[in-house]
C-alpha cells in the first residue's frame, strides 16, 4: 500500500518537475496546479508517516500561498528554488522506495528554503505527524476552514437551465472585453461592458438563492465599480485576476450544471476564499499604485511623440481647476496640443458593441427543426414538381403557381439557412487569451492580427473549429515563433505575430493562421517520417508532400516536450476534425520566414449545390465547388498503363488519371470505352483527377442526410440526397473518393471494397438499369 502511494507521489513530482521550470511569478494558473500536487504530497506524507517529505511540502506551500497573495518580498528567489525542490523531494521518495524507511533532507536545505518561503525557521510549518509534546502550543491565526458551494435542491430547471447557458454567455463577453481593455485601461465602455455581466450574474444567482455565487461575483463587481469611477485602474495583475475569476465563476456554474443534471457535486469547495484574500490583495496593491499614477492616456501620447508632458501636465491642471467631465483626450484636443487621429490611435482600435442591433434568444433547436423543416419543404416542392402527372399537365396558372411557389421556397430556405450564421469574432477573440498566456508562460513576445471578423459560418462549426484553432495557435506559439534571441539573431523583430484571417471565396469559408517565425524544416521532417517508417528512404516527395506529413498521427519533431505542445499528438485530430465538416488543411511554410494554415469548409452543413450523375444505374452528386469542367474526350485523348489498369486522359495539355465509379464501388461491373461517356474534371486540395460517368443529369441543390451508422465506414462518400422521384443519391466525398482511387491504383486496396462494406451490412447494390 505504501509503495503505491510512493508512486503516486514519483508520478505527481514528474508533472511538477515541468511546470516548476516555466513557471513565472504572474502565472496564477500555474501557480495554483502547483499548490494542488504539493497538497496531495503533503496529504500522502502524512498518511505513511515521512516527516522530512511533509516538511519540505509544507514549505513548497506556505511559499506559494505567499507568491499566489503577492506577499513575498523576492518571489523569484522562491521560485528559482522550486527545482531544486522537487529533485530533493524525489531523491526523499526514491530513498524511502528503496530502503523502506524515511529519508532526512540535506543538511541547511530547509533552513534555505525556509528563508526563500518566508517562513520562520524549520519548526514554524508543523508536521501533521509531530508528537504533540509536552509543551504549550504558541499562539497562531488560525485559518477558516475552506467553505464548500451548496447548491439548493428546489430550483425551477428551466430557470436554472436559463441561468447557466446566459451566465456562460456572459462570461465569453467578459473574456472577450477585458482583453480589448487591456489596450487601454481608461476605456469606460470597455469597463462597464465588464461590469455588467458580473452584475447580472450576482442578481440572478441571488434570486436563485445560490449564495456563494452571488457572494463570489458581488466581490469582482465591486472591484470593477471603483475601476468605474477612477479609483483603480484595470491593468496587469488585475486584469489578470478578473480572467481568472471568470474561470473561476465558469466552474463553479459548470459545477451546478452537473448537480442540476445528474443531482451529484452539490457540496464542493471551489477556492473562493483564497480566491478572494488574494483579490483584497491586489486590489489594495492597485490602489496604491493608483495614488501617485498620472494620466495613463496620457502617458501613451507621451510616448508616441505626439504631445509632450509639459502639455498633458497643463492640460490635467485646466482639468481638474474646471472640474469638467471631459476626459483628457477631449481637452487635448480643444486646446489645439493633439490631432483627434492621434488621440484615437491611443484608444481601443474597434468598438466591440454593436449599438442599435435588436435581438432574441432562440432555442438552437427551435432553429435546427427549421432548417430542417425547410429541407423537407425542398424535397416535397421538388417530388411534386417531377411527378409524371403534374408535368403533364399544360396549365399556365399552374405552371406560374409553382414557379412562384418555388420562389418562396428558396428565399425561405436561404433566410432559413441565414439563421445557422453567426459571426466567427467570438471564436477569433477568444484566441486572443490563448496568445496572451502563452507570451507569458513561454516567454515570447506575441501579437495576434485578427482579419475577418465579422464573416459569418454555420453555427454546427463554430464550436467544432474552435479546438483546431486553439491547436494550431498553440503550435504557432511553440514551434513556429522562436524566442527573443533567436530572432534577433536572424535580423527579425523582437516581437513576433500569429495572425488568424476568415474570409468567403469559391462558395467556400477560408480561415488561415498564420505566423512569421521559422517555419517548417521539411528535411528533419522527412528524416522523422523516414527513420519512423512513415515513409521509404528512397521516396521522393515535394515540399508540399513533406509538409503534409506532420497531419499523420503521433508525428512531432519537437526536441523537448512543455506543456504547450510537443508531444506528437494534435495534428491528425485537427485534420480529422477539418474533414468531418467536409473541409480541407492545406501547409505552406518556408524555412526561416513562417508557415501558413489553411482551412476551407463549406458556408452550410445541411444543403449544398450539386452535379447530378449517373453511373452503372446509381445516381452520384458531386459537390458543385469541386467541379472544374464537363468533357467528352475523344479517343486519342485516353492512355492506359499497367496492362490497361491505369487510365489516363489528357485535358487541356494535363495527363489526369481516370477514376470509375463502377470500379470503386460496384465490383465487377462492365464500363464502357471513356470515350463513349463522360468525364467530368474535379479538384480536391490542389490535386486534379478525371471521374468517369454515364450520362449528366443536370445541377441542383439538395438538402445532405446521413447514411447512418451502418453505412458510416463507406469512403468516398459523406451522405445521401432525397431527389426529385424520391429516390436517394449518393453525395461523393471528392477527398475520400481521391484517396481510395490512388490505393486503387497502388493494389492497396481491393477492387470492390466498399460494396463489401455494404453487404456486410444487409445492403444490396443497386443493379444497374439497362441503357435505352
Amino acid at each position: 500500500m505504501s509503495e503505491d502511494k510512493l508512486n503516486k507521489i514519483e508520478s505527481v513530482l514528474e508533472e511538477l518537475a515541468v511546470e516548476a521550470m516555466l513557471l513565472g511569478p504572474d502565472d496564477m494558473p500555474t501557480l495554483g496546479q502547483i499548490l494542488d500536487q504539493t497538497e496531495t504530497i503533503v496529504k500522502i506524507g502524512g498518511e505513511i508517516k515521512d516527516t522530512d517529505l511533509i516538511r519540505v511540502g509544507m514549505m513548497v506551500k506556505a511559499g506559494l500561498e505567499s507568491a499566489i497573495l503577492k506577499e513575498l518580498n523576492q518571489p523569484e528567489a522562491f521560485l528559482d528554488m522550486l527545482p531544486e525542490c522537487v529533485t530533493i523531494l524525489q531523491e526523499l521518495v526514491r530513498s524511502r522506495m528503496k530502503t523502506g524507511k524515511p529519508a532526512a533532507a540535506p543538511a541547511g536545505f530547509l533552513e534555505k528554503l525556509s528563508k526563500a518561503a518566508g517562513t520562520q525557521g524549520e519548526n514554524a510549518v508543523a508536521s501533521p505527524v509531530d508528537p504533540p509534546g509536552n509543551k504549550e502550543p504558541e499562539k497562531e491565526e488560525v485559518e477558516e476552514p475552506a467553505k464548500s458551494v451548496d447548491f439548493p435542491s428546489d430550483l425551477d430547471a428551466d430557470l436554472a437551465t436559463g441561468f447557466i447557458a446566459e451566465s456562460l454567455d456572459l462570461l465569453q463577453e467578459i473574456e472577450v472585453n477585458i482583453l480589448v481593455l487591456e489596450n487601454d485601461p481608461t476605456d469606460k465602455d470597455a469597463i462597464n461592458a465588464i461590469f455588467r455581466p458580473f452584475h447580472t450574474i450576482k442578481g440572478v444567482s441571488g434570486f436563485l438563492n445560490l449564495m456563494e455565487i452571488n457572494r463570489f461575483a458581488h466581490q469582482v463587481e465591486n472591484l470593477l465599480d471603483e475601476a468605474r469611477s477612477d479609483k483603480i485602474i484595470l491593468e496587469g495583475p488585475l486584469i489578470d485576476l478578473v480572467l481568472d475569476a471568470v474561470d473561476l465563476l465558469r466552474v463553479m456554474i459548470s459545477g451546478f450544471s452537473t448537480f442540476i443534471q445528474t443531482g451529484e457535486g452539490g457540496n464542493q469547495d471551489y477556492g473562493v476564499e483564497p480566491f478572494l484574500k488574494r483579490l483584497k490583495s491586489v486590489h489594495s496593491a492597485a490602489l496604491k499604485a493608483k495614488a501617485g499614477n498620472p494620466a495613463r492616456l496620457g502617458e501613451i501620447m507621451v510616448a508616441q511623440g505626439v504631445v509632450t508632458e509639459e502639455d498633458v501636465e497643463q492640460c490635467l491642471a485646466e482639468q481638474k481647476g474646471e472640474s469638467t467631465d471631459k476626459p483628457l483626450g477631449a481637452v487635448l484636443v480643444e486646446k489645439r496640443k493633439v490631432s483627434p487621429k492621434a488621440v484615437a490611435r491611443g484608444l481601443r482600435e474597434q468598438k466591440m458593441a454593436s449599438v442599435g442591433v435588436q435581438s432574441i434568444k432562440v432555442d438552437t433547436t427551435k432553429l435546427d427543426n427549421i432548417v430542417d423543416a425547410v429541407g423537407e419543404l425542398v424535397i416535397a416542392l421538388s417530388l411534386v414538381a417531377e411527378n409524371p402527372k403534374v408535368a403533364a399537365l399544360s396549365d399556365r396558372k399552374l405552371e406560374r403557381d409553382m414557379g412562384q411557389l418555388s420562389r418562396i421556397t428558396s428565399e425561405l430556405q436561404k433566410t432559413a439557412m441565414a439563421l445557422r450564421m453567426v459571426p466567427i469574432n467570438q471564436t477569433f477573440q477568444r484566441m486572443g487569451r490563448v496568445v496572451r498566456d502563452l507570451s507569458r508562460k513561454s516567454g515570447k513576445q506575441a501579437r495576434l492580427i485578427m482579419e475577418g471578423q465579422d464573416t459569418e459560418i454555420d453555427r454546427t462549426m463554430v464550436d467544432a473549429i474552435y479546438d483546431p484553432l486553439v491547436h494550431m495557435v498553440r503550435n504557432s506559439m511553440d514551434h513556429g515563433l522562436e524566442d527573443k534571441g533567436q530572432r534577433v539573431a536572424a535580423s527579425k523583430p523582437e516581437e513576433g505575430w500569429i495572425a488568424i484571417r476568415a474570409y468567403h471565396q469559391g462558395g467556400k469559408i477560408v480561415i488561415e493562421i498564420e505566423d512569421d517565425g521559422k517555419g517548417l524544416d521539411a528535411q528533419k521532417i522527412l528524416a522523422k517520417a523516414i527513420e519512423r517508417g512513415i515513409v521509404s528512404a528512397d521516396t521522393e516527395l515535394s515540399e508540399h508532400e513533406i509538409n503534409q506529413l506532420i497531419l499523420q498521427p503521433g508525428f512531432s519533431t519537437a526536441e523537448k516536450i512543455t506543456d504547450i505542445s510537443g508531444r506528437g499528438v494534435g495534428m491528425d485530430v485537427v485534420r480529422e476534425s477539418v474533414e468531418k465538416l467536409r473541409g480541407s488543411l492545406e501547409i505552406q511554410s518556408r524555412l526561416g520566414q513562417g508557415s501558413k494554415f489553411t482551412i476551407r469548409l463549406p458556408l452550410t452543413m445541411a444543403i449544398i449545390e450539386g452535379m447530378v450523375v449517373m453511373s452503372a444505374g446509381q445516381r452520384y452528386i458531386i459537390p458543385a465547388l469541386s467541379v472544374e469542367e464537363v468533357l467528352k474526350p475523344e479517343s486519342s485523348a485516353i492512355h492506359t498503363a499497367g496492362g490497361g489498369r491505369a487510365e489516363m486522359v489528357m485535358v487541356r495539355g494535363r495527363l489526369l488519371p481516370l477514376v470509375r465509379l463502377t470500379r470503386l464501388f460496384w465490383a465487377g461491373v462492365d464500363t464502357a470505352p471513356a470515350e463513349d461517356q463522360v468525364v467530368v474534371v474535379v479538384e480536391s486540395e490542389g490535386q486534379h483527377k478525371a471521374v468517369v460517368v454515364d450520362e449528366l443529369l443536370g445541377k441542383q441543390e439538395v438538402v445532405i442526410k446521413s447514411l447512418g451508422d451502418a453505412l458510416g465506414q463507406l469512403r468516398g462518400l459523406s451522405g445521401g440526397a432525397i431527389l426529385g422521384d424520391g429516390r436517394v443519391g449518393l453525395i461523393l466525398d471528392v477527398a475520400g473518393l481521391f484517396v481510395i482511387a490512388e490505393s486503387e491504383h497502388q493494389q492497396v486496396r481491393t477492387p470492390g471494397e466498399n460494396i463489401a462494406v455494404i453487404q456486410e451490412n444487409g445492403e444490396q447494390p443497386v443493379e444497374p438499369e439497362p441503357k435505352e
